[in-house]
């Protein structure tokens, strides 16, 4: 009776074990899933990213020096940034949390004013010259299409932001 009461009390703990690890495995899952730092990183690259376009624009004495030199530093950071894109597309929406869907809709649109403003400021100078117009617009052009991904994104991974101004305008 003895060894069969033993067999029971193992049995039991054997049980317990496993409802342990099977809540402690899901917990795992669950919180691997969540994908807000992740985002936020991506966000804050593609700020930086954006930001320094714009810098690079308005800090030449020559507005067209400095176009160059944003569509130059565009060229050489594209691949990089579109990929960075990529990585958004493998994230859904239920991986992160409201408060980081809403940082994401603030954030991209925000980053589209800052280039659409580019275009609103320089106004004066593209009506004069079409030279720096065409290159104003290849930048604008360029960057649109390499973070028009997000509109996309957000459409497909069931984030539903509003259209967030055409993805970066």
């Amino acid at each position: 009776m003895i060894a069969l009461q033993n067999q029971l009390v193992e049995a039991s703990l054997d049980a317990h074990q496993s409802s342990g690890l099977l809540i402690t495995f899901a917990c795992l899952l669950v919180a691997g899933c969540k994908k807000d730092a992740e985002v936020k990183t991506i966000l804050a690259d593609f700020d930086s990213f954006t930001a320094e376009l714009v810098k690079r624009v308005d800090a030449a004495s020559n507005p067209a020096d400095g176009v160059d030199d944003a569509q130059k530093y565009f060229d050489s950071k594209k691949t990089e940034m579109t990929g960075k894109m990529e990585q958004l597309k493998t994230i859904r929406g239920y991986q992160v949390g409201e408060e980081t869907k809403k940082m994401m809709e603030a954030s991209l649109v925000e980053d589209a004013k800052k280039i659409a403003n580019l275009q609103v400021k320089y106004m004066g100078t593209s009506m004069r010259n079409d030279a720096f117009k065409a290159k104003l617009d290849k930048l604008t052009r360029d960057y649109q299409s390499a973070s028009s991904r997000c509109k996309r994104l957000l459409d497909q991974q069931a984030f539903r932001v509003p259209t967030l101004v055409g993805c970066l305008i």
